[in-house]
């Protein structure tokens, strides 16, 4: 993957001079830079058997990797604290739930965490299409800067 052919930045200056009876008094120059960038796209179909770690490890965009992960975890970690999930347990997961319930506040945060941390990593070693069959495409682009997915 190559960076966007439409990013660019630009550096210009804004020179003020301040003159009195035509001479110069002050000269004040304001540099600054305009960025101005274009997501990359990616269409997955092309990346579905790919995982995100495999697609974007080792490239511009592999800081992605961390932010991804950071926001869906913290995102994971609400979901899991508000106990929802407990209420429609299947039989396999009725004794995960059951011991979640029987937790304190202070172990539960615990508990969130790490169930969200373990969920997240597998779903950036994972191939993308187990990513895109719990989220919506919408959804994961929310937790991108520089890269857009589409179906």
């Amino acid at each position: 993957m190559e960076p966007a052919s439409n990013f660019s930045i630009s550096e210009y200056k804004i020179i003020i001079n301040i003159t009195k009876n035509y001479e110069l008094v002050a000269k004040y120059i304001l540099p600054f830079r305009i960025v101005i960038k274009q997501l990359d796209t990616l269409n997955y179909n092309e990346v579905k058997d790919t995982s995100l770690y495999d697609l974007l490890y080792n490239t511009p965009y592999e800081d992605e990797i961390i932010n991804f992960q950071k926001q869906l975890v913290e995102y994971e970690t609400e979901c899991t604290l508000s106990g929802e999930w407990t209420l429609i347990a299947s039989e396999l997961t009725k004794p995960e739930a059951e011991y979640f319930r029987s937790l304190n506040d202070h172990e539960k945060e615990i508990f969130a965490k790490g169930h969200s941390f373990t969920y997240v990593s597998d779903l950036i070693y994972s191939p993308s299409k187990i990513l895109f069959n719990n989220y919506d495409v919408e959804f994961i682009n929310t937790f991108f800067d520089k890269i857009k997915f589409v179906k």
